[in-house]
């Protein structure tokens, strides 16, 4: 972890983070970091489909594709 944070720079790998754990709202286009609290998970088979929209008002659900992040 010490190698990495040495050849990566801080604003490269802030930038990576952002992409990886900051999701839009479909519906209404809010931006949001990622929490436990806002999974959303299928019925069926128990696999994180999403994060719900943390805006009171929405409903929408911003997929979690991890094959694409």
């Amino acid at each position: 972890m010490l190698q990495s944070t040495s050849e990566e720079p801080l604003l490269a790998r802030l930038t990576h983070m952002e992409q990886r754990y900051r999701l839009t709202c479909p519906d209404c286009g809010h931006k949001f970091w990622i929490t436990p609290k806002l999974i959303k998970t299928s019925m069926f088979d128990g696999s994180v489909k999403g994060f719900r929209c943390p805006e009171r008002s929405c409903n929408g659900v911003a997929l979690w594709d991890e094959e694409a992040k």
